[in-house]
């Protein structure tokens, strides 16, 4: 499963933030403030914005190459949201919304919440920027209908889009999404478009993954392609270790699916540690779900049980996910071979629905 987090820079336009209804109190209270302490008080609310600005942009930064100081930073900014103007507090409201979609296990409410602030969005970035984001979120949760809506409402605008790297956003948001719903025509096109633009580091990182990842699924590589490991070293340069792994995953299909199998599980096994370290819930339940599925197929009935139980202990934070269902049909095919037939009968549900 390809699931991907836009991480755009765009030191004029990146987007998030916090509610604003109390903006209306803040500005009249800094008005009477300067009105009754002069220009010193001024200018000292002008030195505060630049401090909060550089915050703000590290946390943009860092938000899928590092996950507890993408935190840390994210922490810091919501202590100090008195500092911020309107802009700034939607641009926190939009890192916020990826940290609850990618780290904290709240994808729904991360969801809703970038598009709330696709509805109250003037910029065209900010808004483009945040209906990426949701578009993104509901490719993970497998939630198509809404997705491909908001997809479309997203596209719609990306030709008023000044910013060439958040338009990459929601082009690669479109690969993703397509990719997920199995249509890898659509996906290899959105991911070639992306690429034909010239588009920074980051963007081609995860274009090429995508790009990988559809031509997999299309039977257009050899069995000793090495496209997805030049994607994974790419990715992995820039410290992007989510899209590398996430292409290790295609990478350990692709030799499963040219009979190497134990050269698939080891690749998965020496990066599971890693994996489990970066925190990102969607990746670590499609590591496990793999690994169970090529265990079992090995024989090792119990080390898959392992993994594919660590993966549904992740189901209220990637429901809907493909990963999911791959780990409650390794479950049922266990318990059915140790003839637990009530136990297999309840995977087996959970898996058919």
């Amino acid at each position: 499963m390809a699931t991907w987090f836009p991480t755009t820079k765009s030191r004029r336009h990146a987007i998030s933030g916090q509610s604003v209804t109390h903006v209306g109190m803040r500005l009249l209270a800094g008005f009477l403030a300067v009105a009754l302490c002069g220009v010193s008080a001024l200018a000292g609310a002008v030195a505060a914005a630049p401090a909060f600005e550089t915050l703000l942009r590290e946390a943009d930064a860092l938000r899928s190459s590092d996950a507890k100081r993408f935190a840390d930073r994210l922490a810091a900014l919501k202590g100090r949201v008195d500092e911020a103007s309107v802009e700034q507090q939607q641009r926190l409201r939009y890192l916020d919304a990826y940290h609850k979609m990618a780290y904290g296990n709240a994808m729904d409410a991360g969801v809703e919440q970038a598009r709330e602030l696709f509805r109250e969005a003037k910029d065209i970035d900010l808004k483009f920027r945040a209906g990426s984001l949701a578009v993104n979120g509901f490719a993970i949760n497998r939630k198509f209908t809404e997705g491909l809506r908001h997809l479309n409402q997203t596209l719609a605008i990306r030709r008023d889009v000044k910013d060439k790297d958040i338009r990459h956003d929601g082009t690669n948001a479109a690969a993703v999404i397509y990719n997920q719903l199995g249509q890898y025509e659509l996906g290899l096109r959105y991911a070639e478009e992306t690429l034909a633009d010239n588009p920074n580091p980051r963007a081609r990182c995860f274009a090429e993954h995508f790009r990988a990842e559809a031509r997999y699924y299309l039977g257009q590589l050899a069995s000793d392609d090495g496209t997805i490991e030049s994607v994974v070293k790419r990715c992995d340069a820039l410290g992007e270790r989510i899209t590398a792994n996430l292409a290790r995953v295609i990478q350990a299909r692709h030799l499963a699916a040219h009979r190497k199998r134990d050269d698939a599980i080891s690749l998965l096994e020496s990066h599971m540690a890693e994996v489990d370290g970066l925190g990102y819930s969607a990746l670590i339940a499609e590591y496990r779900s793999l690994l169970a599925r090529l265990l079992l197929e090995r024989g090792e009935q119990d080390a898959a049980e392992q993994h594919a139980l660590a993966a549904v202990e992740l189901e209220s934070s990637v429901a809907g996910a493909r990963s999911l269902a791959d780990a409650y049909k390794t479950l049922y095919q266990v318990a059915e071979h140790g003839g637990d037939l009530s136990q297999a009968f309840s995977y087996y549900r959970s898996y058919a629905e």
